[in-house]
């Protein structure tokens, strides 16, 4: 066997086996990925939609919303397909702007 051969093959082994757990973890947690959002004082769907960069009608769905107006202060929702992490203050700034 040629110096080096033995590496090379350990190298392609653990990267093939590295590339199957990736697929295999994105593939079993598909339908789970987001993340929990606790609503705070003056947040809305809409201002989570656009923080999370996920339709309002999917966060919607996801918590199974009746009145987007009656969200209590405290509620965890969860935000499928969310692509930031949630935030650590308020989405809602002092002034009110955000």
């Amino acid at each position: 066997m040629a110096p080096g051969t033995l590496i090379r093959g350990r190298r392609a082994l653990a990267t093939g086996l590295a590339i199957a757990l990736v697929l295999a973890l994105g593939c079993a947690g598909s339908s789970k990925r987001g993340v929990t959002h606790t609503m705070r004082s003056g947040e809305t769907i809409y201002r989570l939609s656009r923080y999370y960069q996920v339709p309002a009608r999917d966060i919607v769905r996801a918590n199974r919303i009746d009145d987007v107006a009656a969200i209590p202060v405290g509620r965890k929702l969860f935000i499928p397909g969310a692509r930031r992490a949630p935030p650590a203050r308020s989405l809602v700034s002092k002034a009110g702007h955000t």
